[in-house]
């Protein structure tokens, strides 16, 4: 190390530290105290804003809940509805296909019948 350096930092004089605690004159005090009662009265203000919102939000939360019931519930019901109509065209279907099964059958037996009749 260079020697100028430690000659140097043994020159640095430490100053020591002045702290003025004057007490505050009363004006100062008044002034003080109605800020701090002005701030008490702020966050009362806020915490009563605060415990609103909370229960405005266990609310918002419940009724959202409610409505998610609702709408699955619903969801469900319109898909049953689906299926049934579904089923419902199924069953016409079938029931068309029989019915044509039916009268082709009733056109066997009639001609069945008139060539009986024919014969006897």
């Amino acid at each position: 190390m260079l020697p100028g350096y430690w000659l140097t930092l043994l020159s640095i004089k430490c100053r020591p530290v002045v702290t003025n605690r004057v007490s505050p004159s009363e004006g100062s005090q008044a002034v003080l105290k109605e800020n701090l009662t002005a701030l008490e009265s702020e966050v009362a203000v806020l915490e009563s804003e605060q415990n609103r919102l909370s229960q405005e939000q266990a609310v918002n939360e419940a009724q959202i809940f409610a409505l998610q019931m609702n709408l699955t519930t619903e969801e469900h019901q319109l898909d049953s509805c689906m299926a049934l109509g579904d089923a419902a065209r199924s069953q016409q279907v079938a029931a068309e296909s029989q019915r044509k099964a039916c009268e082709s059958r009733s056109r066997y037996l009639n001609r069945h019948l008139a060539s009986c009749d024919v014969q006897d």
